[in-house]
């Protein structure tokens, strides 16, 4: 397996990728199969109604990406992030746009009302759906999210802190990502 030095990726990126698979992995096999992402994206759909069903095209962007170096089981740890690694070396763009299309579309789902904004209530929904109860976590992650102070989620404000994540930022220039972690005991990088 090549390393993320042999092939020109930020360690703190591989990082991310690890942990993303950890969490995308829920049933802690060390395998993540497509079934996993049709699961994923049916939880949204029984979580949120049939409005949301366009969300099912976020199991096919996200085992595209994930599933490059796949096998007959899945993919496991090293060869997601074998994927993402690939991908972000020699297509970037293509796989930024994936990321950002995938966004936009829990934007869309998380956004119940149809404001084009997401609430403390909708955000809170989206998290618990997703088994995150603590309220500390929440609060932290809304108040870093909403950035204008009108105590809403514009899309802007949702889709870029997340693609800033995943692809640009050191963990270290992210700091209210570690108190939202400590304050949920649950690590993202």
């Amino acid at each position: 397996m090549e390393t993320a030095r042999l092939i020109d990726v930020p360690e703190h990126l591989v990082r991310k990728w690890r942990k993303l698979f950890h969490y995308r992995d829920a049933n802690h096999d060390g395998f993540i199969t497509e079934e996993d992402y049709v699961d994923y994206a049916e939880n949204f759909v029984q979580k949120y109604g049939d409005r949301v069903l366009a969300v099912r095209e976020v199991k096919e962007l996200l085992w595209d990406t994930a599933s490059l170096f796949a096998d007959k089981t899945g993919v496991d740890e090293e060869g997601y992030v074998k994927s993402f690694s690939h991908l972000w070396k020699h297509d970037r763009e293509s796989f930024m746009a994936k990321i950002e299309k995938y966004c936009n579309l829990v934007f869309d789902a998380i956004d119940l009302n149809g404001d084009d904004s997401i609430s403390k209530e909708e955000y809170g929904f989206y998290q618990n759906c997703f088994g995150v109860m603590n309220t500390d976590y929440i609060e932290l992650m809304f108040s870093y999210l909403y950035t204008n102070g009108d105590c809403k989620i514009s899309r802007q404000e949702f889709v870029k802190p997340i693609m800033d994540y995943v692809f640009k930022n050191a963990p270290e220039d992210i700091p209210v990502m570690y108190d939202a972690e400590k304050a949920a005991n649950f690590r993202f990088t």
